[in-house]
């Protein structure tokens, strides 16, 4: 066999206690390196617009693509889809209206060692409106049988490839290049808050956390929120939320106190962040003393919340006197220590008159 035959090995697995399975795997005999060119990230897009991106490759080694090559582009969160509009081109199913957010893409010329080339003119993907990030990734092949679940071809002028200088694109043999995208939309956070309500002495609940007002879907970027709590409370543990116990304190705890705890939003207690929903956590605050007028904060951030006058909400305090049987309780102690005391002097008297 010479550089770049190939063929399909056919295999079976059997065994006593299972069903007979068989597989195949296409190889070839040496091949290609084909280095995908790294892209600039693409900024600024607005909600619901288009995303250009130029995707290009080098042959960086001594054997030729005889077959040609395919080029697969797909949206990384599936909030990037295509018009299903060049011919040469198989997308998958995608949403119902004519467009899908994966293409698989076949140019059947040659390419020679120590070639490289790009699309002739940008590939486009429309964002959806809730879109904030995203990311579109190319990979290039001397493979160029299409994806299986490919199955829709595209009605228009086909894309094609033109030559371009073997600049920019290393020899890192990445299997793909990835396009960062992020567009303009936000997601406005509104922190949610609660008063810390009870008596001297007695540890209380309060849901703190963080409600997404919209547009936009953080997806798995959701920030953080961070509180402060107020003056005359001690924050005792803000325990994890499971079906299993977990640990007492699932927020950054600060290392001095007038510091906040921070809670990453990305924690396994707490919930994705669409549009419209909120996600909270129970804090556990003992009211150590009445303070008037004291309020602690809890503050949203988000990478992509450009709101910002509404970004803090204040935690109140209504505390009342400690119950009275805790007063009497600590009354009764003070009494007990009196006692004990006097029964001390007492008996130290006692012993110096020798009774």
């Amino acid at each position: 066999m010479k550089p770049g035959d190939g063929g399909t090995i056919t295999y079976t697995a059997s065994a006593d206690n299972a069903p007979t399975v068989t597989a195949t795997t296409r190889m070839r005999v040496g091949g290609p390196l084909l280095d995908p060119r790294e892209h600039p990230p693409v900024d600024g897009v607005r909600p619901g617009g288009t995303v250009r991106i130029t995707p290009a490759f080098a042959n960086h080694n001594r054997y030729a693509a005889d077959r040609g090559v395919a080029m697969k582009i797909h949206s990384s969160g599936r909030g990037l889809t295509f018009a299903r509009e060049h011919s040469n081109c198989f997308y998958n199913s995608g949403e119902p209206g004519g467009r899908s957010d994966s293409a698989w893409c076949v140019f059947p010329a040659p390419v020679a060692p120590g070639t490289a080339y790009a699309l002739t003119r940008p590939f486009a993907a429309r964002a959806d409106p809730s879109v904030m990030a995203d990311a579109l990734v190319y990979e290039v092949s001397s493979e160029v049988e299409k994806d299986s679940d490919h199955t829709v071809r595209g009605r228009g002028a086909p894309l094609t490839l033109t030559r371009v200088a073997d600049e920019g694109f290393g020899t890192q043999r990445a299997p793909n290049s990835v396009v960062d995208v992020r567009t303009t939309q936000q997601a406005d956070y509104r922190p949610v808050s609660g008063t810390v309500a009870g008596r001297v002495g007695d540890t209380v609940r309060v849901a703190l956390g963080v409600r997404n007002e919209g547009p936009g879907d953080p997806g798995d970027e959701r920030g953080r929120f961070e509180v402060i709590p107020p003056e005359g409370t001690t924050v005792t543990s803000i325990p994890y939320v499971s079906d299993d116990e977990g640990p007492d304190w699932v927020c950054d705890r600060p290392k001095k106190p007038s510091k906040a705890y921070v809670c990453d939003l990305g924690a396994d207690s707490f919930s994705a962040l669409a549009p419209g929903r909120d996600t909270t956590i129970d804090f556990h605050f003992r009211i150590d003393r009445k303070v008037a007028g004291a309020r602690g904060l809890v503050r949203g951030v988000g990478a992509f919340d450009r709101t910002h006058t509404n970004d803090t909400a204040a935690i109140p305090v209504d505390a009342k006197p400690a119950s009275r049987s805790s007063l009497m309780g600590v009354a009764g102690a003070g009494a007990v220590g009196v006692a004990v005391g006097l029964w001390f002097v007492f008996r130290r008297r006692s012993r110096r008159s020798g009774t």
